[in-house]
């Protein structure tokens, strides 16, 4: 053979074997040829799959094919030779092997051929292919929770759906109950009521349970009458009234009309400081409706056990909408929230057989919306930031809020953000060393900074907004249809605040006040709205009602505390697992955990009837409850 004949061979081997990873193993596979003996796909692709490697075995032993002798002596020769030979070796075992392929095929083929026993379902009549569970015998003391949670889940089936497709409407498509805290809230009222509906048990009650009860009943009697007792829309405009009267010793700067309900009024200057004192304190103190400053009164806690356990708390602005809604949901609340303000001064124009000017009031209405957003995105301070309590904590006398942000009266504000808590006033005034906690000051500046900035708020806007959040707050008590479409889902207006305090999202409010036809929903709503207004009191005949015994109550919290106790167990085991932390972190989480407080079910006092009065005493010498 000739040096060229020898080269020529290695680039066609080469080639060869090019082609071959150039072709589709998985077409060929898949062609009518290969099928003709194939028992199955996945012998096909291991088939396919051998070849590919044989071939890359040609290759190993195919020679660089950038050689080129030209000049051969008898090394050269014998090299030839010897390459010749190992590729017919190859070739040869290349043959072999396609050969018994194609007999391991035929082998299969003829197996699956005579196989006449395939193997049978469990359950042939069964679709699903499932083995039917054993029945569980009725005199069980589980059956009757079986039965219920079987019946819960078949109801809820829609066996029309593919669970392959869309598994969510399959498992619950045809559900139509409530969720399972709702149907537990629901039936939580059912107990209350009923208890509280218990004459003999009322009688024989403490007077904070006789009292809840009076409320109670009152309640349920107002609702079945609330559009006929509420359609002179007199208990709204009491609120807008009282707003209005001002200040006694500063009338002129005090005084502004409801610019979006008295239309004809022009509006005033901006408000100067002592205005602007008197419109965020007021709502706040005597209406309970605080908008772009919020004061509370909370533990202090930096000493909740010292001389100062309590502190007054000045914190950012509360809008009409949650700051959660503003910032992931306003295209969605936006046109509600407009309507809802639109729909809301209608009604209470109504009832004044006042007609309002639509193309004025929605505008008045998208400008307190647009500034509701401001409000929460500019001048407020997101969730996440606001878990980090030090940061919050603020402490500044008076003369300092009053240097730091001179355009609100202080002065003004802290008289009447305090309402009638007239000997807390005097305390307070008295003491020009005491510290406020400001819970925002970087918010609370800008807030001030921008105070008298028309082109960001018009007065006319800023009166609306405050007069508006006293209206929104009461606007139940309007003779509202029955179906109503145009009122939005009700947020409670003070939203809970986050310093150290309890909730991070707003509380819906479970009860209505609203018009009721049936007696039944009139009671469930009064007796979820005792939970708000006389809640612990509430408790008591709660307790009173699932706990009726010493048993009982003591089972209950035995109960719990196994369970949070296991939970404690799984926490420090976890922290046993963590290298990452050094041995004094550990250290204070172990002592987070071993000084952890558990509260479980009730405070003891509640059931103690001593110490249950005494709670709901009024000190007179404070002018609150204690």
């Amino acid at each position: 053979m000739t040096t060229w004949e020898v080269t020529t061979h290695q680039n066609k081997l080469g080639d060869y074997y090019n082609r071959a990873e150039r072709l589709d193993w998985n077409n060929f596979a898949s062609s009518d040829v290969s099928r003709q003996n194939a028992p199955s796909d996945d012998f096909h692709c291991d088939a396919t799959g051998y070849l590919r490697r044989l071939l890359r075995l040609i290759k190993l032993f195919q020679p660089p094919t950038s050689t080129r002798l030209v000049v051969m002596g008898k090394g050269g020769v014998l090299k030839v030779v010897v390459g010749i030979v190992l590729l017919l070796i190859v070739l040869a075992t290349l043959g072999i092997s396609i050969a018994i392929l194609v007999e391991v095929i035929n082998i299969n083929n003829k197996s699956n051929n005579n196989n006449t026993n395939p193997v049978n379902p469990v359950n042939p009549g069964n679709g699903l292919n499932i083995e039917a569970p054993k029945p569980i015998d009725p005199g069980n003391d589980k059956y009757s929770g079986y039965r219920t949670a079987s019946a819960l889940f078949k109801a809820s089936l829609n066996t029309t759906i593919d669970p392959c497709n869309d598994f969510y409407k399959y498992t619950c498509g045809n559900f139509a109950g409530d969720m399972s805290f709702d149907v537990s809230d629901t039936n939580n009222a059912i107990a209350m009521a009923n208890q509280m509906g218990n004459a003999s048990y009322v009688d024989a009650s403490p007077d904070p349970v006789k009292q809840v009860a009076w409320y109670y009943q009152k309640c349920s009697m107002a609702r079945m009458n609330w559009n006929s007792v509420n359609s002179n829309g007199k208990f709204v405009m009491d609120a807008i009234n009282r707003i209005a009267k001002g200040e006694p010793d500063f009338l002129n700067q005090t005084q502004f009309p409801f610019y979006m309900f008295y239309q004809d009024q022009k509006p005033k200057d901006f408000p100067d400081r002592v205005g602007m004192g008197y419109l965020l304190g007021y709502p706040a103190g005597f209406e309970g409706v605080a908008n772009l400053v919020t004061p509370y009164v909370d533990t202090n806690w930096k000493d909740p056990h010292g001389s100062q356990g309590y502190a007054y708390y000045i914190d950012q602005p509360s809008t009409l909408l949650p700051y959660t809604y503003h910032v992931k949901a306003w295209g969605i609340y936006q046109q509600a929230l407009t309507n809802s303000v639109v729909a809301t001064m209608n009604l209470l124009a109504k009832t004044q057989n006042k007609t309002l000017d639509q193309k004025t009031l929605l505008q008045d209405a998208t400008d307190i919306v647009a500034f509701d957003h401001l409000l929460a995105l500019t001048y407020s301070t997101d969730d996440t930031t606001r878990r980090q309590s030090e940061r919050s904590y603020n402490p500044m006398t008076i003369g300092q809020l009053s240097k730091t942000y001179p355009k609100i009266s202080w002065h003004t504000f802290i008289p009447e953000a305090t309402g009638t808590a007239q000997n807390v006033l005097n305390k307070l005034l008295n003491d020009p060393t005491y510290k406020y906690i400001v819970m925002e000051p970087v918010k609370l500046q800008m807030l001030n900074d921008m105070l008298g900035n028309t082109t960001i708020v018009s007065a006319r806007t800023l009166v609306n907004y405050v007069y508006y959040g006293v209206v929104a707050a009461n606007k139940d008590f309007l003779p509202w249809p029955k179906k109503n479409t145009a009122r939005m889902t009700d947020f409670r207006i003070a939203r809970p605040h986050i310093g150290r305090p309890r909730h991070i999202r707003p509380e819906k409010r479970r009860y209505e006040q609203r018009q009721f036809d049936d007696v039944t929903e009139s009671q469930l709503s009064c007796a979820q709205e005792t939970i708000f207004s006389l809640p612990y009191a509430n408790a008591r005949v709660f307790i009173d009602n699932i706990y009726p015994d010493d048993a009982s109550r003591a089972q209950i919290r035995e109960n719990v505390a196994k369970i949070a106790s296991s939970i404690l167990i799984g926490f420090r085991s976890m922290l046993d697992q963590l290298d990452w932390m050094t041995p004094a972190t550990k250290s204070g989480a172990y002592s987070k955990i071993d000084n952890l407080v558990k509260n479980i079910a009730y405070p003891d006092w509640i059931t103690n009837n001593t110490q249950f009065v005494d709670y709901h005493k009024v000190d007179m010498s404070f002018g609150i409850a204690m």
